[in-house]
């Protein structure tokens, strides 16, 4: 997983542990959560300060939320870096559960406060913030005057076995903090969201019908609270109170009033009303009355002229009840084109009352700037809700880069696999990238030359320009007007192929508006090339989802976490981006012992990947749905603590690895971009993950050994009854079987790639 320097220093800070083990709730995972019990200098038991205690405290005060006490973090200068943690939270038995973190602050003055949970696969106690983190999720803690609940659902990375809470604050002013809780989830009480403010009674009366389920053994007094605010901030609530009887599940609609021509965003609290507990919060956007996107184009709504799109198709949903749906029409127009699409006319197909798919022609289309117009009316009302899209027709060039439906990546009028490298510097380098057969590379903005760019043409690579600003700063994200000047330099290079972000904002704590921002200006400075993010947080990456047009799953296991990981981070992203935007995966090729500040040890806890588990990552990654590669790294630049890193050098059997695995991905590429893919169920215990892809009439199987050890596993293919599996690049084959059941035998890491025809 990925390590960062910036808070491993900032760790190294921090006071020492103070062995204890204290009672915890049953409930609440986290020891003194609600600030309730003192130590002896007035802070909070269970909780440990860090940082520059000199300009900041620590101690407990009174009048909590809805409680005697809290905690105050007050900071006395700015640029301060002082906080408090928790103790450790054992995890391992919780291994693949979701957490819900929740707690109740206020600010004072400017505290600039901000939330971690810093998970580790060794126990803390003995190397304490030595110990190499696994996993790190931030959050910003705005500004409020008044209490606010703040809470996200956390999902450990494979492997982890501890978590600790980190508050910090690196400003002046006051950070109150109370009922800071980590329960599993779902836990005892739980909520799954039916329906969120959809229009069951005209004008605009809305509601979110819930599920809720008791899982204990004793009946429970519940409150569930609705939220519903606009970007302007204005919003309204509605609660309910109920009895859920024990081991029990039910039913609850909760009533609110909204326009239907104000999409809003709508939190849904759950609460134990006895002990004040949360045990829910959700937070999901709701539509206007109706919801749309265009399927195609894929990418951004915009027509390319090196990717084959004979329609403009537009695919939605009207946000009410069954009746209330049918009665809604549907019309669209583009107005420039005198295009108008209508149910009586056929352009528009209902396939059930409340979704809809749209088609235009693109025949006659000239470039420009255009938007299509989507009304709908609710007959027998006056109730007529209007969605603007806009699309945009470009005209050709010889540089642009683009998407399609099935996520595959457009270069130069042709689908490829991308299989990339981070950090290639020179144009000496891109020769020797391109002998093992990738295909483009990452290159640094400061790096970014004429004679790089040159090189890249001649030897058919692509080039990512990564951000040049890399700070994680909020107010320098932005950062001069370096980009400009990017795309002026490389904008219309036919080797370009796109632009790479700030690296992980999500572990940063860098707010999701911020890249929001940063993502505008580049799309409209570059249309014709997508700009990419690398995220590495499984329950924190979906609220940037819309900062980026090509999400990187962020994963770097080994050594300290199983290999599934990389998995789990690519489930999550495709999971964000519903289908609509391609995931790539970042697949570790060095190790922590390069770019990690502890004991250098490149050969045993900081080694790199071997070449078996990189073929593994590769394989798991692509099973699992990623549509392109990009591997860490190349090279390595070194700074205070680090050593530099050269792949070549540095890892030679894993160098020489590439070129056979390259070349196999290239036979494979058209199956895995053009392919059906299926997850199949893993085998051997889960140790053996399997997919396949249908394509051309064949079927085509990966399977990973995801584990160290040895495996001899059946596994099943029922559409390959009675015909043998031939193993590719392996000149063997494996015999027929009537129920399709399979057996083969896996080294530690092992993949095997069948084929049927």
């Amino acid at each position: 997983m990925s390590r960062s320097p910036l808070v491993i220093t900032v760790c190294a800070l921090v006071s020492l542990l103070i062995a204890a083990t204290p009672p915890v709730a049953a409930a609440n995972l986290v020891a003194n959560g609600d600030f309730e019990r003192p130590d002896e200098q007035g802070g909070a038991a269970y909780w440990f300060t860090r940082g520059e205690t000199n300009t900041a405290e620590a101690k407990l005060v009174a009048g909590g939320y809805q409680s005697p006490h809290c905690l105050m973090l007050e900071g006395h200068a700015e640029a301060i870096l002082f906080g408090v943690y928790s103790l450790p939270v054992d995890i391992e038995a919780r291994a693949g559960e979701r957490m819900l973190a929740t707690c109740y602050y206020r600010t004072y003055g400017q505290p600039q406060a901000r939330i971690s949970l810093i998970a580790f696969a060794q126990d803390f106690q003995p190397l304490q913030w030595q110990t190499p983190p696994v996993q790190i999720e931030a959050q910003p803690i705005p500004p409020s005057n008044n209490w606010s609940l703040l809470s996200w659902h956390f999902e450990p990375v494979a492997g982890a076995r501890q978590v600790i809470v980190v508050v910090r604050i690196r400003g002046t002013g006051r950070l109150y903090l109370d009922k800071l809780a980590l329960r599993p989830y779902p836990d005892d009480l739980s909520v799954q969201i039916q329906a969120a403010g959809i229009l069951y009674e005209l004008p605009h009366k809305r509601r979110a019908d819930l599920q809720i389920t008791n899982r204990s053994d004793h009946e429970r007094q519940i409150q569930v609270e609705a939220i519903a605010t606009d970007e302007r901030g204005r919003g309204t609530r509605a609660h309910r109170q109920a009895t859920i009887a024990a081991q029990g599940q039910g039913l609850l609609s909760l009533p609110y009033r909204f326009a239907l021509d104000r999409p809003h965003t709508l939190q849904i609290i759950l609460t134990d009303r006895d002990s004040g507990e949360i045990y829910e919060h959700q937070q999901v956007d709701v539509p206007g009355l109706i919801k749309a996107h265009f399927r195609r184009p894929a990418f951004r709504g915009t027509l390319l002229s090196s990717i084959p799109t004979a329609q403009v198709e537009i695919v939605g949903r009207i946000n009410a009840i069954q009746s209330l749906a049918r009665r809604t029409k549907l019309s669209a127009q583009i107005a420039d084109f005198g295009l108008t699409a209508t149910e009586d006319n056929g352009a528009i197909d209902r396939p059930a009352a409340d979704s809809f798919v749209i088609q235009f022609s693109t025949a006659n289309m000239i470039s420009g700037d255009y938007v299509v117009s989507l009304r709908a009316k609710v007959e027998g009302s006056r109730l007529e809700h209007e969605l603007k899209l806009p699309l945009r027709v470009l005209p050709a060039t010889s540089s642009e880069v683009g998407y399609d439906t099935d996520n595959q990546l457009w270069v130069g009028g042709q689908p490829v696999l991308p299989r990339g490298l981070y950090n290639v510097m020179d144009p000496e380098d891109l020769e020797r990238i391109a002998v093992p057969g990738f295909n483009f590379a990452l290159a640094p903005a400061q790096r970014a030359s004429y004679a790089l760019a040159e090189k890249a043409n001649e030897l058919g690579l692509g080039l990512v320009i990564s951000t040049p600003v890399l700070s994680s700063n909020e107010d320098n994200i932005l950062g001069p007007d370096r980009w400009d000047n990017l795309q002026e330099k490389f904008g219309t290079d036919p080797s370009l192929l796109g632009w790479y972000m700030l690296s992980r904002p999500d572990q940063k704590a860098v707010a999701p508006e911020m890249m929001a921002g940063l993502y505008d200006r580049l799309r409209q400075d570059s249309p014709r090339h997508p700009v990419l993010l690398a995220l590495s947080s499984p329950s924190l990456l979906k609220f940037y989802t819309d900062s980026a047009d090509i999400i990187v799953a962020w994963s770097l296991p080994v050594p300290d976490c199983p290999l599934t990981a990389v998995a789990q981070v690519i489930q999550a992203a495709q999971q964000a981006v519903g289908g609509r935007k391609p995931v790539w995966a970042a697949i570790q090729a060095t190790g922590p012992g390069w770019y990690q500040d502890a004991d250098r040890d490149t050969t045993g806890a900081g080694r790199a990947p071997s070449p078996a588990e990189l073929r593994a990552m590769t394989y798991l990654a692509l099973i699992h749905g990623a549509k392109g590669l990009i591997y860490y790294a190349y090279e390595l630049p070194s700074y205070p603590g680090t050593q530099e890193f050269h792949l070549p050098a540095d890892a030679p059997q894993l160098w020489e690895a590439f070129g056979p695995l390259n070349h196999q991905l290239q036979w494979l590429a058209p199956v895995i971009l053009r392919g059906e893919r299926h997850l199949l169920p893993p085998a051997a215990d889960g140790a053996l993950h399997l997919g396949s892809w249908e394509y051309n009439g064949g079927l085509y199987v990966a399977a990973v050994n995801t584990s160290d050890r040895t495996l001899l596993s059946h596994f099943e293919l029922p559409s390959a009854a009675d015909k043998p599996l031939q193993v590719l690049f392996e000149n063997r084959q494996l015999p027929s079987s009537p129920d399709g059941t399979f057996q083969d035998s896996f080294a530690p890491h092992e993949v095997h790639i069948y084929a049927v025809q």
